[in-house]
């Protein structure tokens, strides 16, 4: 293994612009949190004319540089996942991959795939592409600076985030209607507070405490922000997927098992709330009742229970929707440093790509070495989708029936899986499924 790290490059090479897109002007940025080890995905947004808005979404491309078969193939898989502990980091890939070539730092071209969306005024998405790129990214934002970037603060060492601050600005409005848009869906809300181990200076191997962590709002806001792209990006690739008819690995979220609501339903009745265990079973029922929860003196031990009362999110190759996040259709895959990536991060559409990204094909997590023409991520010609979607399982989804159109447009007729089971087996550890997301969204699976 010792001798293919070696060989692993200190700069993009001129021979990886092959087959990509070259959105080096586009203003790329990482936003991380101020200790943040790696950078592995960055958001950029640019205005459209009649009031539109395009958001990028760029992961970085590690399948590019880890071959299947390989010796680093094979220590990625026995590791399985980074461990990340309070006071250092256990990689699953070597630092030359994970710290230097595939990390999305400011200022050098790095190998990304990226999803395109657009949105028209009223926030419908009129377009929709994915694409291997290459990209350059234009700063290192971390959530404090954004946070006091937002606030107007941009003095001392913010004076860099100051040529942002309109970018930034404009995202902090699109955040805000998509999470909107979010929540009047049915969407979960359920922010439950984090937890920091502190360890003793002298001796890392004493913890000398842990605590509530203590976010500012303007912090969480940030945080928050940069969710709702990533969401947004996740959604994509799984109505791509859907309306293609295509199978994969979804991220799924039952519905919530009548039994334990009827529990939880005498339990916040003796708090004095009414709760309807059937009601509950949709997530705008349930939406309804967190937000009859708001500003109960009981409020955080009662969503705690409440999400306990919740299936865990897994991954399926059936997909029965998400009901966590109200959504039909969703795909999302580990982070590229923490957990071996699956095709969900990369095989987003085979329209123009590679044969190894069309999950019908290969659904492998790695490329072999050679590719077949790719086009341009801005606006290549496209094969027009099928407009039959995959059928879900009636028995799992009573809920989709009662979403907004905007959200249901599957029928409810039962269908099987064609012999799936070698998706499920390359859906290896997925270490943290959420790099950022708020306390629940992380049992939920959103990312």
């Amino acid at each position: 293994m010792e001798s293919e790290v070696s060989q692993i490059p200190s700069v993009v090479q001129t021979a990886d612009f092959h087959d990509r897109a070259d959105l080096r002007s586009v203003p790329f940025a990482t936003i991380d949190p101020e200790t943040a080890r790696d950078f592995d995905d960055a958001v950029a947004l640019e205005e459209l004319p009649r009031g539109g808005h395009r958001l990028w979404v760029a992961v970085a491309d590690v399948s590019h540089y880890l071959r299947e078969g390989t010796a680093l193939d094979h220590e990625a898989q026995a590791r399985g996942v980074s461990v990340y502990l309070p006071n250092r980091a256990i990689p699953m890939l070597p630092e030359a991959l994970s710290g230097h070539l595939c990390s999305l730092v400011p200022g050098v071209d790095r190998l990304a795939m990226v999803v395109r969306i657009d949105y028209d005024r009223g926030l419908a998405i009129t377009e929709v592409d994915f694409c291997a790129a290459v990209i350059h990214s234009h700063g290192r934002l971390d959530y404090p600076g954004v946070a006091a970037a937002l606030a107007g603060d941009v003095r001392g060492k913010r004076k860099h985030y100051e040529p942002f601050l309109p970018s930034l600005r404009t995202m902090d409005a699109l955040a805000r209607k998509l999470r909107q848009r979010r929540q009047e869906r049915g969407a979960l809300d359920l922010d439950l507070p984090q937890v920091v181990v502190e360890l003793d200076h002298d001796d890392p191997a004493l913890v000398r405490d842990v605590r509530r962590a203590r976010r500012d709002p303007g912090e969480r806001h940030a945080y928050a922000m940069i969710e709702e792209f990533m969401l947004a990006a996740n959604e994509a690739v799984g109505d791509s997927f859907r309306d293609r008819n295509e199978d994969t690995a979804w991220r799924v979220h039952e519905v919530p098992d009548q039994e334990k609501l009827a529990s939880f339903a005498v339990l916040a009745e003796r708090y004095g709330i009414k709760f309807d265990p059937v009601e509950a079973g949709t997530p705008l029922g349930l939406a309804a009742v967190l937000k009859r929860l708001r500003g109960h003196p009981a409020e955080k031990p009662l969503s705690f229970l409440l999400l306990r009362a919740l299936k865990q999110a897994t991954y399926d190759v059936v997909n029965v929707g998400h009901f966590g996040l109200a959504s039909p259709a969703y795909c999302t895959s580990p982070r590229p440093f923490a957990g071996t990536p699956t095709s969900s991060c990369t095989a987003c559409s085979s329209t123009g790509w590679p044969a190894w990204a069309n999950p019908r094909v290969a659904f492998r997590p790695w490329p072999p070495p050679t590719y077949p023409p790719a086009r341009s991520c801005n606006g290549h010609p496209r094969t027009p989708r099928s407009a039959s979607a995959r059928p879900w399982k009636s028995s799992a989804r009573s809920w989709i029936s009662t979403a907004p159109s905007s959200c249901a447009s599957a029928s409810a007729t039962s269908w099987k899986a064609p012999s799936p089971g070698h998706l499920v087996r390359r859906v290896r550890g997925h270490g943290r499924a959420l790099r950022r997301g708020l306390g629940a969204h992380r049992l939920l699976g959103a990312r």
